[in-house]
């Protein structure tokens, strides 16, 4: 069978430890700036970028501009964030607004 170590008991498998989050996903994040803001033509990215740096001082402002544009991505794909009807923008530029 197996070997019982000098304890009296088989080694316990390690678990990993469970990361705590320190802010909600961008996604959300975005939505609730853009809620928070309530714009009638929509936020900009950089308006949505200073609300989430302002509430949020965990987030890495490095790692915003890349996690901002998949975050924007993602919305639109989803059907969460739509463009002003008059909108020309491509990319994580431009305003959005919740759908």
């Amino acid at each position: 069978l197996f070997p019982i170590g000098a304890a009296g008991s088989a080694a316990a498998p390690r678990v990993p430890a469970v990361r705590q989050r320190r802010h909600p996903p961008t996604l959300a994040m975005v939505v609730e700036a853009l809620e928070a803001r309530g714009e009638k033509q929509g936020s900009s990215v950089v308006a949505i970028r200073r609300y989430i740096l302002d509430k949020y001082p965990s987030v890495d402002a490095t790692r915003l501009k890349n996690l901002l544009k998949r975050a924007l991505a993602a919305g639109l794909s989803r059907g969460l964030l739509v463009r002003p009807r008059d909108s020309t923008a491509i990319g994580a530029t431009g305003r959005f607004k919740v759908s």
